[in-house]
């Protein structure tokens, strides 16, 4: 019994093990992987942003480059919380491609273009202050 015992522990051991290995980092690469960071809540270079108050103030959502999102509903404000969709007063396009910003989810209802560079009020835009719900990215 006790050398079953034995051999069942080493079995386990030699199991969790192998499962480790395959989890281990490789040195070697099928390509690069490319990962949507967190918003952190710091409009960095390459990032489309959206603030919740007028004149880039305020809490800021942040993409990456070429991300779309279709529904702000589920979003918040890294940081300090609070939800984004229909609280966005001003957006910053610092990257290198144009985004079109819309009223509603999934791309509907008024948009306004906003070019690259560009730092928009969305009040004096379609879209309006505070109505703001999805935008494309690199239209």
């Amino acid at each position: 019994m006790r050398y079953a015992n034995s051999r069942l522990v080493s079995g386990l051991f030699a199991a969790a093990a192998a499962a480790a290995v395959g989890l281990a980092p490789s040195t070697a690469s099928a390509g690069p992987v490319s990962l949507t960071p967190i918003s952190n809540g710091i409009c960095d270079s390459g990032e489309f942003c959206l603030y919740r108050d007028s004149n880039r103030t305020g809490p800021v959502k942040d993409y990456n480059q070429a991300v779309d999102d279709v529904t702000y509903t589920n979003n918040s404000f890294p940081i300090v919380g609070g939800r984004v969709n229909d609280e966005v007063s001003s957006v910053w396009n610092r990257t290198t491609c144009t985004y079109r910003v819309f009223e509603h989810s999934d791309f509907n209802g008024s948009g306004t273009q906003v070019a690259a560079g560009a730092a928009v009020n969305l009040s004096s835009t379609p879209v309006g202050g505070d109505e703001a719900s999805s935008h494309n990215a690199c239209v």
